[in-house]
């Protein structure tokens, strides 16, 4: 197993490297030049070294390397990080450097603007309304969802931007939130869009979400103790940019039509939303089981507004025929009312040209 040097490790960005690196049974001895390191306490072990400009720190940078049986070092700072760089390079001491987090931040953005304008390509094919969008809004928007976890893949995130480019004005419905990976894509989409509120439905218990058409390992992934976890996890995600733009109700889709019906939602954490009626764009994601994905399309489909669209995801999915049987049989019976329909990342995306 590889043995790292951190130095210094009292740096806030040192914290997560040490975490993921024993977490995959790394030895990690902390080193700093300070006397009180926050961090010394989550390394296997702690040294203090010089600072790198004072006199005598390669000689003892050399010696902790031999001492600990040390092959690799990790400095989140730039200057640090530059100095031991030279002394490798001089041949002053022998580990291997890795690269600078500064400069894979670097990386990390260049990459985010080059997904970014992928994702607009796309979005731009569904609907020319997404050229008014900024690759910029687009890599901000990557940039906070690729911290929440989720299942929605990128090409099914930019369709839902040509999508809400082209939706006429209403509610975002979203039935089955999990994380709020795809909640929180809606928000930022939709606030910047000046669509409507997004409102998320989940029971998150799993009672509801156990699928009983699927394998019985699929089953038993939902039947876990998490349930309360998740549900949080969703209000945590949402909070930093969804206060007035976003609510949710914690019950099953069913229960939740009536309250939103009624012109309004209320929760602790986003206060009140007003509901509009009318749906700009629906997002069906709950249990997959048939008799879930037909209740919710036959409950809900109807409050779609004139142009709205609607999202079936997981229309392609390993473990069940559920949204694909329901979505075939409403693109067969409502075949009229249909402007456009179409598959990306395995869900079936429907827009509809007049009343549902």
């Amino acid at each position: 197993m590889s043995r790292i040097l951190v130095f210094p490790s009292s740096m806030s960005d040192a914290l997560p490297f040490i975490e993921q690196a024993r977490a995959f049974g790394a030895t990690i001895v902390g080193a700093s030049s300070m006397s009180y390191d926050p961090n010394a306490s989550r390394c296997d072990c702690w040294v203090r070294l010089p600072r790198v400009d004072e006199a005598g720190f390669a000689d003892r940078l050399r010696g902790v390397l031999a001492e600990h049986h040390l092959d690799r070092i990790f400095c989140p700072n730039n200057v640090a990080h530059d100095v031991i760089g030279t002394l490798i390079q001089d041949g002053a001491i022998t580990a291997e450097l890795i690269p600078s987090p500064f400069r894979g931040e670097l990386a990390r953005y260049e990459s985010l603007a080059a997904r970014a304008d992928d994702a607009l390509r796309l979005a731009c094919g569904i609907s020319d309304e997404s050229r008014a969008i900024l690759p910029s809004h687009v890599g901000a928007w990557l940039h906070y969802v690729d911290s929440v976890m989720g299942q929605s893949g990128e090409a099914k995130l930019a369709a839902l931007v040509g999508a809400m480019a082209s939706a006429p004005r209403g509610d975002v419905v979203e039935i089955g939130a999990y994380f709020g990976k795809s909640a929180a894509w809606l928000t930022l989409a939709a606030t910047h869009l000046g669509v409507g509120p997004v409102l998320a439905i989940d029971p998150w218990k799993a009672a509801e979400s156990v699928q009983h058409d699927a394998p019985a390992h699929v089953q038993r992934l939902a039947q876990g103790d998490y349930w309360d976890a998740v549900a949080q996890a969703f209000i945590t995600n949402l909070l930093p940019i969804g206060k007035g733009h976003v609510n949710y109700l914690r019950m099953t889709a069913t229960a939740a039509l009536a309250r939103y019906v009624s012109g309004s939602v209320t929760s602790p954490e986003f206060g009140t939303t007003t509901i509009r009626g009318e749906i700009a764009l629906l997002h069906i994601d709950g249990n997959h089981d048939y008799e879930a994905v037909a209740s919710d399309v036959a409950l809900w489909a109807p409050k779609l507004a004139p142009g709205g669209w609607m999202v079936l995801d997981d229309y392609c999915w390993p473990h069940g025929d559920g949204p694909r049987r329901v979505g075939d049989a409403f693109l067969a019976e409502r075949s009229e009312a249909i402007r456009q329909a179409f598959v990306v990342d395995g869900a079936l995306f429907i827009r509809f040209g007049r009343d549902v």
